[in-house]
C-alpha cells in the first residue's frame, strides 16, 4: 500500500540537524509558549522537545492560562527576544482564550522565528528569498518529493478554511512549477479535483475527502488532525484512499512528524545566522 512515510523521513532530517548542530558547535535553545490547555498542542510540544533533545539541542516551555492578558504574553516573548541564549521562539497555535494571535506572532523577533510566520519572513517567502520556511508549509514539499510525482506541470487543489494555511504553500507550490487552485471545503471545484496531480488538505474535519471526489491518480498530503470514536485520524478517509492505490499520508506518521523535525531544522539555521556562521 503506497503509504507517504513521514516518520522515515523526520528520522533522516533530524539525522541532518543533528549533524548541523554539531558542526555549529552550539547547542541551541528552542522557547515554546503555551496558552491554556489543548490535548493536541500538548502532544506536539511533548514531540518537539523529545526531538531536540536527539539533535542535541533545548527545549523549554512556558505554559500560562488562557485568560493570561496579551501584555503578559508580549513580556514574555520581548524577554526571549532580548535573550541572546534563546535561538528560536515558537508560539504553540491554536491559543486557548482571547487573544491577538496576529500581534503576538508579529512581537517574535523575524530570526527567532522557528515557525516563520512573522510578516517580515512571509515577506521574504513572497519575494522567493527566505531564510527559513514555515514546517508545515516545507512538509507538504518533502513528502511529495517521497512521491512519484513530478511538481513541475502538476495540478494541485488546496482544500483549506484559510488565506494563511494556503497562501505561502500555493506560493511554494508555484515556484515548484504546479497549476494551483484554492478551494474552500464548502466550495469543492469539482472539476479540478477530477483533474487533479496532488490534493492538500487542512480543514479540521475527519475523514471529509474521499476518493470519490479526486482523480483516480491524485496524491493525497493530510494535514488535518482529528479526534473520532476515541481515534486521531485526519481530514481524509486514509483507508479508502489506499483500498483505491492512492498515495496518501497517513494520520499519524506523516505530516505530524516532519513539521517536527523541520522546525527543529529551522532552529538550527536561525543559530547559524545570528552567530554569523
Amino acid at each position: 500500500m503506497p503509504i507517504i512515510d513521514g516518520k522515515a523521513l523526520a528520522q533522516r532530517l533530524e539525522q541532518e540537524t543533528k549533524q548541523q548542530i554539531e558542526a555549529l558547535k552550539i547547542a541551541p535553545t528552542l522557547a515554546i509558549l503555551q496558552v491554556g490547555d489543548d490535548s493536541a498542542s500538548d502532544i506536539y510540544i511533548r514531540n518537539k522537545m523529545k526531538a531536540a533533545e536527539r539533535i542535541g539541542a533545548k527545549a523549554v516551555l512556558e505554559k500560562v492560562s488562557a485568560d493570561t492578558p496579551d501584555q503578559e504574553l508580549l513580556e514574555i516573548l520581548k524577554k526571549w527576544n532580548e535573550n541572546p541564549l534563546v535561538n528560536g521562539i515558537l508560539v504553540q497555535l491554536p491559543l486557548k482564550g482571547e487573544h491577538n494571535t496576529d500581534a503576538l506572532i508579529a512581537s517574535i523577533d523575524p530570526l527567532k522565528d522557528v515557525d516563520a510566520f512573522h510578516p517580515e519572513n512571509a515577506k521574504r517567502l513572497a519575494e522567493k528569498n527566505p531564510i527559513i520556511i514555515s514546517p508545515v508549509h516545507e512538509a507538504c514539499l518533502r513528502l511529495l518529493n517521497e512521491t512519484p510525482v513530478k511538481l513541475a506541470g502538476a495540478i494541485a487543489v488546496l482544500i483549506t478554511n484559510t488565506d494563511t494555511f494556503a497562501n505561502p504553500l500555493s506560493q511554494l507550490l508555484q515556484t515548484a512549477g504546479c497549476i494551483v487552485t484554492i478551494n474552500r471545503p464548502d466550495e469543492l471545484d469539482s472539476f479540478k479535483l477530477k483533474e487533479s496531480d496532488i490534493v492538500i488538505i487542512a480543514i479540521g474535519r475527519a475523514q471529509f475527502l474521499h476518493p470519490s471526489l479526486t482523480s483516480e491518480k491524485a496524491i493525497i498530503i493530510d494535514v488535518g488532525i482529528n479526534k473520532e470514536q476515541g481515534k486521531t485520524v485526519g481530514d481524509a478517509d486514509t483507508q479508502a484512499f489506499l483500498d483505491a492505490d492512492h498515495w496518501i499520508t497517513p494520520v499519524p506518521g506523516g505530516v505530524g512528524p516532519v513539521t517536527v523535525a523541520l522546525a527543529l531544522n529551522n532552529l538550527a539555521k536561525l543559530t547559524k545566522t545570528q552567530n554569523a556562521l
